[in-house]
């Protein structure tokens, strides 16, 4: 996550605030300055040759290598992100072999996930152990499909961001995300907490209109001269 991060220091539980606007970064498709493959860079390499740099990180010296082997292959199989990294990769080839065929100098290449920002944004809902599958997150007009025990069996349409994510915290039957999981998840949440916040300003920025806000302006007076008159302050949410 790349923001600019404040850790609390002494004891209790894991605290961190962050400051300004929160991103995700990845990494180079290769390493750089002969460090070992991480991250993005270990998907365009074979799965067996991934797996034993993992296993031979020191952060994962307690790891069982035949989960860090089947994690890996299961991504391979069935996340769009794997390949989407080797095909980046196929291409950052395609132009060193092309430029060192023609004795020319390797140009910059620069390479980007292309997204559509009014449908689905995946800057935090890309974490790989809440949607294994690169599945979508939440967009606007989401909506939930109809399921056994939903009221009236039917859809909900226009299903805000909150309860979304709400949904995907909730205790389901003894396993508890929150209790279960580790800092990842804690910043997930930070991180969703800002894009929740962000979206319903931006909704009351671009719904004026309909919010039709001035016709709460003569109840903002009146709460100003109440207040004046009562010696106090008044603050409006």
């Amino acid at each position: 996550m790349g923001a600019k991060v404040i850790d609390f220091s002494g004891g209790g539980p894991y605290v961190f605030k962050v400051h300004g606007q929160i991103c995700h970064r990845t990494s180079h498709i290769q390493s750089v300055n002969g460090q070992a493959p991480q991250y993005a860079q270990l998907y365009v390499i074979v799965s067996t040759q991934a797996t034993e740099i993992r296993v031979n990180h020191p952060a994962n010296e307690e790891c069982n290598i035949r989960i860090l082997d089947q994690i890996d292959r299961f991504f391979r199989q069935h996340n769009r992100l794997p390949d989407t990294y080797r095909m980046l990769r196929e291409v950052e080839s395609g132009v060193i072999a092309e430029s060192n065929e023609a004795g020319d100098d390797v140009p910059v290449v620069n390479m980007v996930f292309r997204s559509d920002r009014h449908s689905d944004q995946r800057r935090s809902d890309g974490l790989s152990h809440l949607f294994p599958y690169g599945e979508p997150g939440w967009q606007p007009n989401w909506h939930c499909e109809s399921y056994q025990g939903a009221q009236g069996n039917q859809s909900r349409v226009n299903v805000t961001m909150l309860p979304y994510k709400s949904a995907l915290t909730a205790v389901r039957d003894d396993f508890n995300p929150i209790i279960s999981a580790g800092k990842l998840t804690d910043q997930w949440i930070v991180d969703s907490y800002l894009q929740v916040e962000a979206n319903d300003l931006n909704f009351i920025r671009t719904h004026q209109q309909q919010l039709r806000t001035e016709l709460y302006q003569g109840l903002a007076d009146h709460l100003k001269n109440a207040a004046q008159t009562a010696v106090v302050k008044a603050e409006f949410q």
